[in-house]
């Protein structure tokens, strides 16, 4: 049983780890500890994350809690100390931004996690940001794997003085137990193909070599890790290096150094989101009441009052048609029933044709008398009385009348 733990153990030791130092040899305390002889049951009875996400709907604003250690994916860790994988957080944004969500809160509490998963994840949160504002608020603590997250986002808060943010770094470890073995009476034997397979077994010493390969490993990881701060909070990298010295500071402290932004409560983020929200639908919708209005505006938005105002519109139209035929068809005299008819296909106004047909009647030379003697006179004087709009072309009618009148 104790060699099936030693190599389960493994799994942490020799292993890139993006952990506050206080966390990892917390860690390293259990795994050494009797805590952990019954972990297979301890295991079954952990419940791990799977949907990290609170919405609110009415103004569109999210909230994803990342809590304990992050992995790319589930493991004994994650229920040992309770944790979140890469790959929920990131499917967890990919549907809130599917959803239409504007606004993304990152809720951290979480000493770091493993290596895997975390570049992916940071490089995805920093592509997401053109299509939701993402805001990381340090509940009360950031470090490592999890500030490398925060640093992705638009802005970084600190929900109160104490909040804890930093731990740019990598670490790992390497455990001899070779001597232990010996004076317990146990030989292990190690078969392999090739001479620095097992470089890092805990049955040996870590030979020279194989110290310089884990070294190398975490300056690999770290010079990453640099060059994504630089990238994510737009800074140079010689700033970024200043970031990474592998310290964890306190509220105003770590914004003094430029780990984060202002201090703000979740709450208060919260609340100053949903009101600014509200703000820009209040806006919106004004903007809306006061916009031009047009028939195609109209029939695509609302169809309904269209369609009444269409059909209303073709109903005033009849009317108003029938009544200007009507009003012409009232000041035709006889013989000038082609022009009348000419008037209504061209839709003339009924003073036009008045004044039209005063014309031609004078031009023809017709008399008072012999419209009389037809029975077709027109009292124009009291006809034009109705088309007062058009005060020019009245007169210029009476004025042919009183021609008439002089002629005869």
């Amino acid at each position: 049983m104790q060699i099936e733990k030693e190599i389960f153990y493994q799994s942490f030791y020799n292993r890139a780890w993006l952990l506050s130092n206080e966390f990892f040899h917390e860690m390293c305390a259990v795994l050494s500890s009797t805590y952990l002889k019954d972990f297979e049951v301890f295991k079954k009875e952990r419940d791990y994350d799977t949907n990290l996400a609170t919405v609110f709907e009415d103004v569109s604003v999210a909230i994803l809690e990342i809590n304990g250690v992050i992995e790319q994916k589930e493991s004994f860790w994650s229920w040992l100390f309770g944790g979140v994988s890469t790959e929920t957080i990131k499917n967890d944004i990919r549907t809130l931004i599917k959803k239409g969500i504007k606004t993304l809160v990152l809720d951290i509490n979480s000493p770091g996690g493993s290596v895997d998963g975390i570049i992916e994840l940071s490089n995805f949160i920093y592509s997401s940001r053109k299509n939701i504002k993402i805001y990381a608020v340090v509940n009360p603590l950031a470090a490592s794997a999890a500030y490398w997250l925060a640093s992705a986002t638009h802005k970084i808060y600190l929900a109160s003085e104490t909040a804890l943010i930093g731990s740019v770094g990598v670490l790992t470890i390497h455990t001899d137990i070779s001597k232990r073995n010996e004076n317990e009476g146990i030989k292990i034997t190690e078969i392999t193909s090739t001479k620095r397979k097992v470089d890092g077994s805990p049955y040996s010493p870590l030979p020279p070599e194989g110290k310089k390969d884990l070294q190398e490993e975490v300056n690999y990881i770290h010079n990453i890790f640099i060059d994504h701060l630089a990238r994510n909070l737009k800074i140079d990298r010689v700033g970024a290096e200043k970031l990474g010295d592998g310290r964890i500071y306190f509220g105003q402290t770590a914004i003094d150094k430029g780990f984060a932004q202002e201090i703000k409560t979740l709450d208060d983020l919260l609340t100053e989101l949903g009101e600014k929200e509200m703000n820009e639908k209040e806006k919106k919708t004004e903007k809306n009441l006061f916009e031009k209005v047009t028939a195609e505006s109209l029939k695509e938005k609302q169809f309904d009052v269209y369609d009444e105002i269409f059909n209303a519109g073709i109903s005033q139209g009849v009317t108003s048609e029938k009544k200007r035929e009507e009003e012409i068809s009232s000041f035709v005299v006889k013989g000038f029933e082609t022009l009348a008819n000419e008037a209504k296909k061209e839709g003339w106004t009924c003073e036009k044709f008045v004044f039209e047909q005063t014309k031609k009647i004078k031009e023809q030379g017709i008399t008072k008398p012999q419209m009389e003697q037809d029975n077709e006179f027109v009292d124009f004087q009291g006809k034009t009385e109705i088309i007062d709009e058009q005060q020019e072309r009245k007169r210029l009618a009476e004025k042919v009348l009183e021609g008439m009148k002089e002629k005869n």
